[in-house]
């Protein structure tokens, strides 16, 4: 078993370099250095111990089975195979298939040890032609994982300080771990040209690079044109984040910035590492920006067992009931750190308040309002028909709704309005065309009045004629004004289609994130005076005709979602 050397091993004083918060100095590596010849002795008599294949096929194991070098040689027998084991297992299968890829545990569930140290480790292990005659395991190694030491590494936290302890945790596993160090003799750094200060490690390599294998930075820091084959977040969305927007907001520029951190931005990999405690947090954020394109690692401080049906501590050896009692007296903290489901905080609106239609064909929509084997139809021919317009400043929301007979509101369209009032003007009357709307509420406030000045003027010109209802907020929050659409919610009078993606989000975050919410403050006009109106009895309008024929143009309206020929253009 492998035991790493720690301060209180070398000089008695007691103090952890591994506890959060310690700040290392060149003192320390000072002290690895005197004590490092004997620990390469230590590794010289481990290694004849072994046979050749044994030797080998160590070494193989090393590099494709992270649990195995996590608790056998890097000795963090603390670690348990159900939590970890699983995490390590889902590294080794997603790593070769994803360029993003984040973890996300409780806190105190050793993700920096496995992933931090013990993965970026790994990585920069060699893997050579005799180790793969005895590797049992047939998989390949990975990219950049297969450039063994002469791959280079970002560790990247809120705090330098903090990325340069966990360098410092890396560090005495290649000076002072005599296991790894007989596994590993060519990855041994010399001691005066590659330890030179605490924020940079170099092993010996076969080519030249002017990047170290390890590098550190705190958020923020310029790399210096420094470029990386693999950058490794760890908590980079710290207490100084979560209390200001704007230090959020700066995390999150710095993300998407992080392409010209790489080397090979086609194919270098981002590997975070944390906790969430927002939505709209630096995790919700890649999250979102990468899609389909991440693959996301997360486990909550108790889950359902499979086998029970019940739900459980996870990792019982580090929380006991009686601890997670006091934690879950804090809902915040809970759901955050320890659920890694911050979806749940604030006072948005229920989740079980989002209902849905179904569009059947052009003009009519299939409501779950009840059994959702029994839906009712509705046909929008008999509902009246609105435009709720948020012009914004950069971004704004577009909203077209239909109320039916009983009062139930649905919404046939909703996006963001990120384009110029020119364009925004032909969208009105191009839905205008399409829909025939009884009223168009546009938000007046300030310079915004212009719009309606302007639609006012067009309708002569196109000949084309609804009601303009001029909405003012004043001068009431946003997040009062979206909040008084839980009336509607909770009477269920408020239905939305599955495929209304961005309305969607902001629902979902709406309470939890200062993120804007644009659309639902488009859509919370419904609540002024006069803007919601009753639709007609059913079957009232049957067939509507007008000059063309017809007074819906059915062929520009998708059946599946109903707003999904809307140009923007």
């Amino acid at each position: 078993m492998g035991k790493i050397l720690t301060l209180d091993d070398i000089n008695g004083q007691g103090v952890n370099p591994d506890q959060k918060g310690y700040v290392v100095g060149d003192i320390d590596y000072e002290r690895i250095i005197d004590k490092y010849d004997e620990y390469i002795d230590k590794a010289h008599k481990q290694r004849k111990t072994w046979s050749k294949e044994q030797f080998h096929q160590l070494r193989a194991r090393c590099k494709k089975d992270l649990f195995f070098l996590c608790a056998a040689v890097l000795g963090y027998t603390d670690l348990d195979p159900k939590v970890h084991g699983r995490f390590c297992k889902w590294i080794k299968d997603n790593f070769p298939k994803y360029q993003y890829l984040l973890a996300l545990l409780p806190r105190a569930h050793f993700k920096t040890t496995v992933k931090t140290i013990g993965h970026n480790i790994q990585c920069a292990l060699p893997y050579t032609e005799e180790d793969a005659k005895y590797d049992t395991d047939e998989s390949e190694v990975p990219y950049p994982a297969n450039l063994g030491t002469n791959i280079r590494i970002l560790i990247e936290h809120e705090v330098a300080e903090e990325a340069a302890r966990f360098l410092f945790s890396i560090a005495r596993h290649f000076t002072t771990n005599p296991l790894l160090m007989a596994l590993f003799p060519e990855c041994i750094p010399d001691k005066k040209r590659d330890m030179n200060n605490k924020w940079e490690l170099r092993l010996p390599r076969t080519e030249y690079h002017g990047e170290p294998t390890f590098d550190t930075m705190g958020v923020g820091t310029r790399s210096q044109g420094r470029h990386y084959n693999l950058i490794s977040f760890d908590d980079i969305y710290g207490e100084k984040a979560r209390e200001s927007a704007t230090e959020t907001e700066k995390i999150k520029e710095h993300v998407d910035s992080i392409f010209g951190f790489l080397n090979k931005p086609k194919i270098d990999k981002v590997f975070g590492v944390g906790t969430r405690y927002k939505v709209d947090d630096v995790w919700g954020h890649m999250i979102n920006k990468f899609g389909p394109r991440i693959a996301v690692h997360k486990r909550s401080v108790e889950e359902i067992n499979p086998e029970t049906g019940q739900k459980e501590i996870i990792f019982p050896d580090r929380i006991s009931p009686e601890l997670l009692e006091d934690i879950k007296k804090n809902k915040k903290v809970y759901y955050s750190e320890w659920l890694n489901d911050p979806e749940e905080i604030g006072e948005g609106f229920q989740k079980d308040w989002w209902r849905t239609f179904e569009w059947v064909d052009s003009v009519r929509i299939a409501v779950f309002d009840g059994n959702p084997s029994h839906p009712t139809i509705v046909n929008i021919r008999d509902c009246y028909i609105a435009f709720h317009i948020d012009p914004g400043e950069l971004t704004g929301g577009f909203v077209i709704t239909a109320t039916d007979y009983w009062w139930r509101t649905f919404t046939l369209a909703a996006i963001p309005i990120e384009f110029s009032s020119a364009a925004l003007v032909e969208l009105i009357f191009n839905q205008a065309t399409k829909w025939h709307p009884s009223l168009v509420s546009i938000e007046a406030d300030a310079a915004q009045h212009l719009l309606g000045d302007w639609v006012k003027s067009e309708m002569a010109r196109r000949q084309v004629y609804f009601m303009i209802h001029e909405y003012y907020t004043k001068r009431q929050a946003k997040a009062r004004r979206i909040d008084a659409l839980s009336q509607l919610y909770a009477s269920v009078q408020l239905f939305h289609n599955d495929k209304q993606t961005e309305l969607k989000s902001e629902f979902d975050r709406f309470g939890k994130s200062t993120q804007e919410v644009h659309i639902l403050d488009a859509l919370a006009q419904l609540m002024d005076e006069g803007v919601r109106r009753r639709g007609s009895p059913p079957g009232t309008f049957g067939v509507i005709m007008n000059d063309t024929g017809s007074r819906w143009d059915e062929s520009q309206i998708d059946p599946i979602t109903g707003y999904s020929a809307i140009d923007l253009v």
